[in-house]
């Protein structure tokens, strides 16, 4: 290969992760500042991000935006909700059931590191604490709040309100979409109504 085809293939195939599915419905832009990531701007709504995460874009197909085909929606609620709950079921998949009276070693031994399907579980109980008692997100910041996660379970390190308030909250309100939706197929003789006090 002469020097000229060398570059030539080098332009042509660059080193580096496979670019995500989810990039053919926005507008990629490289950013100079930082290579290797991107700004983004949906295809359908027109909505820009300065600098783009794929699950973020994920998610926006998912429930945000309105523009979106329905078969490209329902495509990413399912992939979302598949992957949230694939990474439960790896862990406990393996495991010898047990008689619910016995004790586990967990009774016993605080101080191991919890699965990720535990971690997963009390992720989305709090996440449902959170948004349905109205409490702000700010509070898992509290060490207070921090000190009662720890002397209820030692070795449970609570998530950052950044991530509660981001990626656990879009998940789990994925899986309420992807509920909702489900039920409305299954449902017959729907009216909608506009109520009047």
């Amino acid at each position: 290969m002469t020097s000229e085809q060398d570059s030539v293939f080098k332009k042509k195939y660059k080193p580096g992760r496979k670019s995500n599915d989810v990039w053919e419905y926005f507008i990629k832009v490289s950013l100079k500042s930082s290579p290797g990531h991107f700004s983004a701007e949906c295809k359908f709504c027109n909505k820009k991000w300065n600098r783009s995460l794929v699950h973020v874009l994920q998610f926006h197909l998912a429930n945000e935006c309105n523009s979106c085909p329905e078969i490209i929606q329902t495509y990413y609620l399912g992939f979302i909700t598949a992957k949230d709950t694939s990474t439960s079921e790896k862990t406990t998949s393996n495991k010898k059931r047990k008689p619910e009276t016995q004790l586990g070693i967990d009774d016993f031994y605080e101080n191991r590191n919890l699965p990720e399907s535990k971690i997963n579980a009390i992720n989305k109980a709090l996440i449902k604490a959170f948004v349905c008692c109205g409490i702000s997100f700010a509070i898992i910041d509290n060490p207070f709040f921090r000190e009662l996660l720890y002397q209820l379970r030692p070795n449970y390190n609570p998530p950052s309100r950044k991530l509660l308030a981001g990626r656990l909250l879009d998940q789990e309100t994925t899986c309420v979409n992807q509920e909702i939706n489900k039920e409305l197929e299954n449902a017959e003789n729907l009216t909608l109504g506009k109520l009047f006090y």
